[in-house]
């Protein structure tokens, strides 16, 4: 494992072993400075000799949010036991499983590495040589030995064999026929991956991921696979969906080498359509055309929804106009009435026809004036599709509750407060009044003059609460001058 510079580990470390401030973060920085700990107590063998005495520091294994001592996991001793259990954390069989047959089997790679690393260690051993424990310089040995042990190809001597493989995975590739398939934008991404922590303008800046890289990429990517064919190359142009133009290296290419798109097209069936959309139109067009559909349409009764404009003028047509004796529409013509305009509501009968409060019937329609008959309620024109759409069906209905006088009173008052009140079920906000209450201040009067009585007649509370309630009425009534000057020095002393 390497770092960015000598003590970089311990500045990592150091930084997210400080104590958080920030509660809602705290858990989230612990968990990394776990992670960080974890990860490189792993590798320690392969660490420097300085990482390793700051991973052994103990203060560094204190998490900053917790303050407890973090679990330590196990490590190997060396480099050679380090080898040994990352190689067995390898899947073989899944990742065999998954292989083309074309390249190296996982197997192989690792039966020649460990092959080569005890072929390393018995020549050591043999001449007498000290084998590295650890740290850089058994990174550099394991490198190296990387580097110079041969692997032995995968594949076999077969022929008709067919790969499937991304335009990166293809270099170096060569075959008999290649067909480039999935080449529309939205399948070939040319956008510039984003970096953490990164501006655009650091990025062009430090010329990181220009934005020019993926479109050069892929422009090398189709050289290669333009030539690394013996025969022929196909390509299948989704230039024919509107909804997926082709990518910007396989209109370059067409642009250079095919100005008048004359290359040849592949036989396709008529009734084959290059998008979900495209089809559904093509479906459209032959219910239009009193022909069958490639499937079932999603709603089979909307084929009548541009009937509904036709069906409701003829309605108006016949809407009934001859009128009554009294000079009103009669009462069985009200389901064939669909709507009244304002002018018949502002209309006023002549005096030679009878008035609309003084007919048989209330509301009254049609004929010299018209009352609001709403709501209004049209006939069913037996169309189930139609009368569905404009509120015949069954199924959801409406419960209208009954209103009574106080609630229509206050929506007359105030639509507003009616709403607040009846709907909403608020209230006025209760306010503290400054005054006393009249109930507090009668007994506080009543209590004032009950001792201003006992004071002026020299009398105890205790004699005083033994005369009825009668004598002291005569009392106060005989008395009320000396009261209302006694009650005057009262309050002018206190």
């Amino acid at each position: 494992m390497f770092w960015a510079a000598p003590g970089s580990l311990r500045r990592w470390m150091e930084t997210l072993a400080r104590e958080t401030t920030d509660e809602r973060n705290a858990l989230a920085k612990e968990s990394t400075q776990w992670w960080l700990l974890c990860l490189a107590k792993t590798n320690e063998a392969l660490l420097a000799e300085h990482d390793r005495v700051a991973l052994g520091e103990p203060e560094m294994w204190i998490g900053c949010h917790s303050r407890q001592a973090l679990p330590l996991p196990t490590t190997a001793a060396s480099g050679d036991e380090w080898l040994t259990a990352t190689l067995s954390r390898v899947d073989l069989a899944a990742s065999m499983r998954g292989s083309s047959g074309s390249e190296s089997l996982s197997a192989a790679v690792v039966q020649c590495l460990v092959d080569a690393h005890h072929r390393l260690r018995r020549m050591q051993e043999s001449l007498g040589q000290s084998s590295p424990a650890g740290g850089a310089d058994w990174v550099e040995e394991l490198s190296s030995l990387l580097r110079t042990t041969p692997v032995p190809a995968g594949g076999g001597l077969t022929s008709g064999r067919i790969r499937l493989l991304t335009p990166s995975d293809a270099l170096g590739c060569t075959a008999d026929l290649i067909i480039l398939c999935n080449l529309s934008s939205s399948s070939w991404d040319l956008r510039v991956p984003k970096i953490a922590f990164l501006g655009d303008e650091e990025r062009h800046t430090l010329d990181i991921q220009r934005p020019d890289s993926p479109i050069r990429q892929a422009r090398h990517h189709l050289s290669h696979l333009l030539a690394a064919a013996r025969e022929e190359v196909i390509i299948l142009d989704p230039s024919l969906d509107d909804a997926s133009p082709a990518a910007a290296p396989i209109r370059e290419w067409a642009k250079l080498n095919d100005p008048e798109d004359a290359a040849e097209q592949l036989p396709t069936r008529p009734e084959t359509s290059a998008s979900p959309r495209h089809q559904r139109r093509v479906d459209g067009e032959n219910l239009d055309g009193m022909q069958p559909s490639s499937r079932s349409p999603l709603n089979p009764r909307a084929v009548s929804i541009p009937l509904d404009i036709a069906l409701q003028r003829d309605r108006e047509r016949r809407e009934p106009k001859e009128l009554g004796p009294q000079g009103y529409l009669p009462e069985e013509n009200r389901p064939f009435v669909w709507g009244i305009g304002s002018n018949d509501l502002l209309r006023k009968p002549p005096g030679t026809k009878v008035s609309p409060r003084a007919a048989d019937r209330w509301p009254v329609i049609g004929g010299p004036a018209t009352i609001d008959p709403r709501p209004m309620l049209p006939q069913e024109t037996r169309s189930q599709a139609f009368d569905n759409r404009h509120g015949h069906g069954e199924g959801a209905g409406q419960v209208v509750p009954k209103w009574s006088a106080s609630r229509l009173k206050d929506w007359l008052s105030c639509p507003r407060k009616g709403w607040l009140s009846k709907e909403l079920r608020t209230e006025e906000e209760e306010k503290q009044q400054e005054d006393l209450d009249a109930r507090t201040h009668g007994e506080l009067l009543h209590e004032v003059h009950h001792q201003l009585l006992r004071r002026v007649l020299e009398m105890e509370e205790k004699e005083s609460s033994a005369i009825s309630a009668r004598f002291w009425l005569k009392i106060s009534r005989s008395t009320s001058p000396i009261l209302n000057s006694a009650m005057l020095n009262y309050s002018r002393s206190h």
